[in-house]
């Protein structure tokens, strides 16, 4: 009974330095850790070494050490200790597939494309069952993680279609776009008889001035066109077509005007300053047949469209004397419009200039006759009237600006424009595949 308590002091001896070597494990282990996630491979190793003799059953220090000599590119070795791992704890089942590719590679490094950054990730695992139907404790395990890159693959460049049919290959686009600038010559009708009658009243009554009216215009187009085949197509265009303006610009005769019981009063000369541009919008759809060739194609097309039709009005005059009245003086701007439907055909040839880009030539005939103008016009003080554009026939079909309602009865009809006219041009063509 004596000994007793020497015994005890003799457990307890034996029993301390246990603590405290599994504390110095850990500690070692956890300075591994730190360094090896910083990147200092070769240091985390020494720590990691430090911990398993101080612990040989620290299963997590072994892989660390694993892990570090993968980083050192040291497959051998941490091949070695990842075995040494297994031993402890058999059931890591990521570091056994890791063995096994290690075991694979016969040793030797694997691509770096094929690994991830290996860190020690502390994951807690699910609670596994032992032989004896016991739990075991859930123990902290380091997972290396895999990266497997897919390299992109690699597809040709597609290449442009070789035709071997002898045509250009503009002769196969399936959709064109064209913008275009042209020339055209139009009868414009009773704009010009009004311009005529204009000046023979000048004339005849030894006024001063002049009246003008021209049949030319200028166009800018632009379609878009789908090939139905290598011989016909359809498109659909858009053009606006400004025209010469008609003008008027006369000076009457002083003179003593016969109003008020003819008192003799003598008035400033009379005036007439007006102005008619006028501007055409055809909206078309075309068919094109063409004659291709290696160079281009020939064509020949025909269609349908809806022109509208916009005259600009100014107007400034004083025609006192002329009519007696001291009132007639005024001066007013507006816009009349109309639209009406109409025909077109042409004839032509694109040139290829590369695979994607053609110039063409071409020549069109329009027929259409727009009538019925009408709109607002706005005088000087802000008054505003409907009216139409009239055509006096006891006039000689001068054309004038009337109040709506007075147009169509006794003396007076709606004016015409005759856009029937013949245009030339070129364009630039643009192809798509």
């Amino acid at each position: 009974m004596r000994n007793h308590p020497y015994s005890l002091l003799l457990l307890l001896f034996l029993w301390v330095p246990s603590i405290s070597v599994a504390a110095t494990a850990q500690e070692f282990r956890d300075m591994g850790t730190a360094l090896f996630q910083k990147g200092l491979y070769e240091k985390s190793a020494g720590y990691f070494k430090e911990a398993v003799q101080a612990d040989p059953n620290d299963w997590q220090s072994y892989e660390g050490l694993g892990n570090a000599y993968v980083k050192m590119n040291d497959n051998a070795d941490a091949l070695d200790a990842y075995q040494k791992s297994l031993q402890i704890n058999p059931n890591n089942t990521t570091l056994q597939t890791l063995v096994d590719r290690l075991k694979t590679s016969g040793g030797s490094n694997p691509a770096d494309s094929q690994w991830e950054d290996s860190q020690p990730t502390t994951v807690i695992k699910t609670p596994a069952q032992s032989s004896d139907n016991n739990w075991q404790e859930s123990q902290p395990t380091t997972v290396v993680k895999t990266l497997v890159i897919e390299r992109p693959i690699r597809r040709p460049r597609p290449q442009p279609i070789v035709y071997n049919d002898g045509l250009a290959p503009m002769d196969h686009a399936r959709v064109w776009t064209q913008v275009s600038l042209s020339y055209l010559n139009a009868k414009v009708g009773d704009l010009n008889t009004s311009a005529n009658s204009w000046n023979s009243d000048i004339s005849a009554n030894s006024w001063t001035g002049s009246a003008i009216s021209g049949n030319d215009g200028a166009g800018l187009g632009a379609k878009f066109g789908f090939l139905l085949s290598p011989n016909s197509g359809i498109a659909l265009g858009a053009k606006y077509v400004a025209m010469t303006n008609y003008s008027v610009n006369v000076n009457y005769q002083n003179g003593p005007a016969s109003i008020n019981g003819g008192d003799g009063t003598i008035y400033d000369s009379d005036y007439d300053q007006t102005t008619l541009a006028p501007s055409i919008v055809p909206i078309t759809l075309d068919y094109y047949l063409f004659l291709p060739d290696a160079g281009g194609r020939f064509f020949l097309s025909a269609g349908v469209g809806y022109y509208f039709g916009n005259i600009h009005v100014d107007r400034n005059y004083s025609a006192i004397l002329v009519s007696g009245d001291p009132n007639q003086t005024d001066q007013y701007s507006g816009d009349l419009t109309a639209g009406a439907l109409g025909f077109q055909a042409g004839i032509g040839r694109e040139f290829a200039i590369s695979r994607n880009m053609g110039i063409a030539i071409y020549a069109e005939g329009h027929y259409a006759k727009l009538t019925n103008f009408s709109g607002t016009i706005t005088d000087v003080n802000g008054n505003s009237a409907t009216v139409g554009l009239a055509a006096e026939p006891s006039l000689s079909n001068e054309v004038f600006v009337e109040d709506q309602t007075q147009i169509g009865g006794t003396g007076n009809r709606y004016a015409t424009l005759d856009f029937t006219s013949i245009e030339v041009g070129f364009a630039l063509n643009f192809y798509s595949f």
